[in-house]
């Protein structure tokens, strides 16, 4: 179960644990459990008895020897982890994540820039997971701190770390053109694009997704995917969007041409 206790207690199983108890009790050091890692989730191949006992004291960190599956990387999502795991890796930095392709590669080039500009200030040659650490803090977390008081990647339906990628693409393009734009401007600008829906908007749209979810529980109710995870069905058949966080609605595709239908048999 959750807690890796064994769903059927057997006189063996039991004897197991109770020895694993007295081990741990008496400060023995056990030998490390074998894991199989896929993605951010761990499966435990041998072990269980020790990650059960683990949990029931609170324990947080276990001994481990972890085997790595990697996705191929054909898949967008398969190339998305493996950009992040590859910028964790030289960045050692966990706190920043983007749902776009090339948005790690985006942030690895400007902790580069970071790290050049800090050498040229005269602060001795950083090393990358250095110049990393000096970005997240002077840079990056300041800027998502005034993104989630705003509450913005709630109602854009994107991460911090896309955010930041828009914000930086703008002030790099004001400055391009000779004026210059402030982080606090850019996100005053980010703002009012994705304005807070009133209380009747979100009462509709809490309606509608209600409603369409019950819909799709009946005979004939709802079935095909709809077009992006912030998506649902209005009562009236069409399809709103939450991403802006007012009713955006997409129209439903038109049936094609009477023309354009398929003759053959």
């Amino acid at each position: 179960d959750a807690r890796f206790q064994p769903l059927s207690l057997t006189r063996a199983r039991r004897q197991r644990l109770e020895r694993i108890r007295r081990l741990v009790d008496q400060g023995a050091i056990l030998p490390p459990v074998e894991l199989y890692k896929l993605r951010d989730e761990y499966y435990v191949i041998d072990g269980n008895h020790r990650v059960a006992v683990a949990k029931e004291n609170g324990q947080v960190e276990i001994d481990a020897h972890v085997i790595e599956l990697l996705p191929g990387g054909t898949r967008p999502e398969d190339r998305l982890y493996l950009a992040r795991r590859a910028f964790v890796g030289e960045t050692g930095l966990h706190g920043v994540e983007v749902s776009q392709i090339g948005g790690y590669e985006r942030l690895q080039e400007e902790i580069a820039a970071h790290r050049l500009s800090l050498a040229a200030e005269g602060k001795g040659q950083p090393t990358l997971r250095e110049a990393a650490a000096d970005w997240y803090r002077r840079r990056f977390e300041p800027v998502a701190r005034m993104l989630a008081a705003r509450d913005l990647p709630r109602r854009a339906g994107r991460t911090a770390g896309d955010l930041y990628l828009d914000l930086a693409t703008w002030r790099a393009a004001n400055s391009r053109e000779g004026s210059g734009m402030t982080w606090e401007e850019a996100v005053a600008h980010l703002e009012a694009l994705y304005p807070v829906p009133s209380l009747c908007e979100r009462l509709a749209m809490a309606w509608a997704k209600l409603t369409d979810g019950a819909r799709a529980l009946l005979p004939g109710g709802r079935r095909e995917p709809l077009p992006c995870p912030h998506a649902y069905a209005g009562p009236d058949g069409a399809i709103y969007c939450l991403r802006t966080g007012r009713l955006t609605r997409h129209q439903p595709p038109s049936p094609p041409a009477r023309g354009a239908e398929s003759t053959s048999p």
